[in-house]
């Protein structure tokens, strides 16, 4: 028999820190969330896909800010060397994230990913993201398939698998 249960807590010490910090990381493999996590990941990379489809788009035709998502420096180094090709652009600026995911608000974070998600609605004009039981997401006007999810479920969804705990 498989129990759910609430996620655990780890911490990890950040031994290079003056004084020494944590990483606090809250994980299971049986937590109630996985399987919601696991069918969110694969609804917002099909989100995340639109609106790098949208901006590249935007950025060859009617010149505007591309995309910037790296995985891997010969993405970067596609985009540099299009960039000098085409002599589209006068400047680049490089900029360090390091620190990005534990500085910015969550309440912020959370705000601009439902905006992402409602944008990528509107604009593909489709009512639904359907999700089959191998996991495979797709725009749709209908809610078929094992889940469907609408913009508000979707939003919904996002904010009840992430959470941030406080102590003390």
């Amino acid at each position: 028999m498989f129990l759910f249960k609430v996620q655990d807590m780890h911490t990890f010490p950040k031994f290079h820190k003056i004084p020494i910090d944590f990483r606090y990381i809250a994980a299971g493999t049986r937590s109630s969330l996985k399987p919601l996590s696991k069918i969110l990941s694969h609804v917002l990379t099909l989100v995340n896909e639109f609106v790098k489809k949208w901006s590249n788009y935007k950025f060859k035709f009617l010149n505007t800010s591309g995309y910037w998502i790296v995985k891997n420096k010969d993405v970067t180094l596609d985009h540099l060397h299009y960039l000098n090709n085409t002599s589209k652009a006068s400047s680049i600026k490089s900029f360090d994230f390091k620190k990005l995911s534990t500085n910015l608000p969550h309440d912020q974070v959370i705000n601009k990913i439902s905006e992402l998600i409602k944008f990528s609605f509107t604009e593909m004009q489709m009512k639904y993201i359907n999700v089959s039981k191998k996991f495979v997401a797709s725009w749709a006007n209908k809610g078929l398939g094992n889940w469907a999810f609408s913009n508000d479920d979707l939003v919904k969804l996002y904010i009840s698998t992430n959470h941030w705990y406080t102590y003390g």
